[in-house]
């Protein structure tokens, strides 16, 4: 992207990662366009302010636009995908942020927390669905990466929509705990440290929550070229590790995509551990250059083994099974805890209803919401200025 080209970008969803997403794209070191797609663009002027001094202060080359979309319009995106033609989209909305139960009184908390993230999933898919038909119909050719459940949503897409580039986030987020555990109990610099990983969204869940029992996963670790036994990672991964209060964390997540598209823009090979890349489920190690992504496996496994670990590891988020179609089932206990949480039945759901069953759950989380004097408006911007 070099010679002095703009290189494009259009990130949708304005939420918390959203901006933060923005904030890292912004200090990239080339000439970049920044458009920013939200479903209302009011009261956002003081954090584009920000942003364009943040810019100034660094010397970096931005420019940065707003752009109103209700993904709910069909074609409005696609007219500003025509318009804008992005080399890279990053997909940051959902109906619902992942951690809305934090809001609730503890009692009702416990209760929304024991819906895992397949019961939630809803939330997470249906704009990403509305996101990939506008995809599908332009026949968009750049990058695209989702940041909404990825391990899941990623491989739901990919069964009849669209496939996207990659996610962000998640195994990522595990490496990066275990490179900082292993560098400080062998003295070593992160650059010493070989990693090859599969493992799912649930092991980030279970690794940050410090859980004794762990989804499966494949790990191997080698440190100055010494392989580590098994023993030593499974305490790296099950150590306590403790982050700021949600959403603060955002901030990793939102490297980890900044990572990720400039290893994908680049000519040199990258290390990444990519969550749902090419629509597989889960996350992987990977290797990126020239805008390719290669599956690198950890010794003695081969892909089929990979998906089948990351398939059962997703039982851990309640998904029972995601069907060649694309219809995911839940576990029986999702279904069960979903009810018991918010009073709603559902124990599948797909593309062409997850519109609706969406709109069911926002529409019951506002009431319980109402019923808990809880205000749901905490949950679009987090602690950034409007």
């Amino acid at each position: 992207m070099g010679n002095g080209a703009i290189t494009r970008y259009l990130v949708v969803g304005l939420g918390n990662l959203g901006r933060l997403i923005v904030l890292c794209l912004s200090q990239l070191d080339q000439s970049k366009k920044i458009v920013i797609a939200t479903r209302t663009t009011s009261n956002v002027g003081k954090f584009l302010n920000l942003i364009r001094l943040i810019s100034a202060t660094t010397g970096s080359d931005l420019q940065l636009s707003l752009v109103e979309v209700d993904l709910k319009n069909a074609g409005h995106l696609a007219e500003i995908i025509h318009k804008e033609n992005p080399d890279v989209i990053v997909h940051c909305a959902t109906r619902l942020t992942w951690w809305f139960p934090d809001l609730f009184p503890k009692e009702v908390s416990k209760l929304l927390w024991d819906v895992k993230f397949g019961g939630w999933l809803p939330l997470h898919l249906d704009l990403a669905v509305k996101l990939s038909v506008e995809l599908r119909d332009v026949g968009f050719a750049g990058h695209s990466l989702i940041g909404s459940y990825p391990d899941v949503v990623n491989q739901v897409l990919s069964t009849q929509l669209f496939t996207p580039t990659s996610g962000f986030g998640n195994i990522d987020e595990v490496v990066a705990k275990i490179v900082h555990l292993a560098s400080k109990k062998y003295n070593c610099s992160h650059s010493e440290i070989d990693i090859a990983i599969v493992g799912h969204h649930s092991l980030s869940i279970s690794s940050f929550n410090s859980r004794s029992r762990h989804p499966p996963y494949y790990l191997t670790m080698r440190v100055g070229g010494w392989p580590i036994e098994n023993r030593v990672l499974d305490e790296l991964i099950s150590s306590t590790f403790v982050l700021p209060p949600r959403p603060s964390s955002h901030i990793l997540t939102a490297m980890s995509a900044l990572k990720i598209i400039k290893a994908l823009q680049s000519d040199e090979p990258t290390r990444c551990f990519v969550s749902g890349p090419l629509g597989l489920p889960g996350g992987y190690t990977t290797t990126i250059q020239n805008g390719k992504i290669v599956i690198e496996l950890p010794d003695k496994v081969n892909l089929e083994q990979a998906i089948q670990t990351n398939v059962e590891a997703s039982k851990f988020d309640g998904i029972q099974k995601v069907e060649s179609d694309g219809t995911v089932r839940l576990c029986a206990d999702q279904t069960t805890n979903l009810y018991k949480a918010i009073g709603y039945d559902m124990d599948s759901l797909s593309v062409n209803d997850v519109e609706e069953k969406a709109d069911e759950i926002v529409a019951r989380i506002e009431k319980l919401a109402l019923k808990s004097n809880v205000n749901l408006l905490k949950l679009k911007k987090g602690r950034w200025p409007n």
